[in-house]
């Protein structure tokens, strides 16, 4: 979710394995030993 709304749809592996949200992609590369890429955010 982000500011409330459902951003992500679907079973875990899917969501895990297959992100569609750059923000969900961000949340899963901040665990610790994940090996996830993080999405480039624009500035500004």
């Amino acid at each position: 979710m982000k500011n409330g709304a459902i951003v992500e749809m679907g079973t875990a592996r899917d969501v895990l394995e297959n992100s569609a949200n750059d923000d969900t992609r961000t949340l899963l590369a901040s665990m610790p030993g994940q090996s996830w890429d993080v999405p480039v955010l624009p500035i500004g």
